[in-house]
C-alpha cells in the first residue's frame, strides 16, 4: 500500500493535470484491486 502511494504522490508531483490524476487514479484502483486479490 505504502508503495502505491508513493507512486501516486510521485505522479502526481510530476504531472498535476486533471487528466493526469484521473488516469493515476484508476492505476491506483487497479493496482489496489490486484494488492489485495495476491494478499
Amino acid at each position: 500500500r505504502s508503495k502505491a502511494q508513493a507512486k501516486m504522490l510521485e505522479m502526481r508531483s510530476l504531472k498535476p493535470d486533471p487528466q493526469a490524476h484521473l488516469s493515476t487514479s484508476k492505476k491506483v484502483e487497479k493496482a489496489g484491486y490486484g494488492y489485495s486479490k495476491r494478499m
